[in-house]
């Protein structure tokens, strides 16, 4: 990046400095939201699945490998971290 910023040292500088101040903590053990009713034999996940892709369906065309690509990436984390089957705290 330095070659992209010569002359502009406080380019660099000051998001560093900005980082070195964040601290986030992702803790998916206490994160959970509203279970949404799904069809019958479905689970959530695969529903979710469901959902998604008919989504891109409507939203573009064509559908290209890149779209397809990234959706699949997105949901893939989305089943490894569990999030489509959590419940809430709250029991909801």
């Amino acid at each position: 990046m330095r070659p992209l910023f010569k002359g502009h040292a406080e380019a660099l500088a000051t998001p560093w400095e900005i980082a070195k101040e964040c601290d986030l903590d992702l803790d998916f053990g206490k994160v959970r939201f509203s279970r949404l009713p799904g069809p019958r034999g479905e689970t959530p996940f695969s529903f979710l699945y469901k959902l998604c892709f008919e989504g891109v369906r409507e939203r573009y065309r064509p559908i290209t490998l890149a779209v397809t690509q990234r959706l699949q990436r997105e949901l893939e984390v989305i089943e490894k971290t569990g999030l489509a089957s959590s419940s809430s705290s709250t029991g909801t």
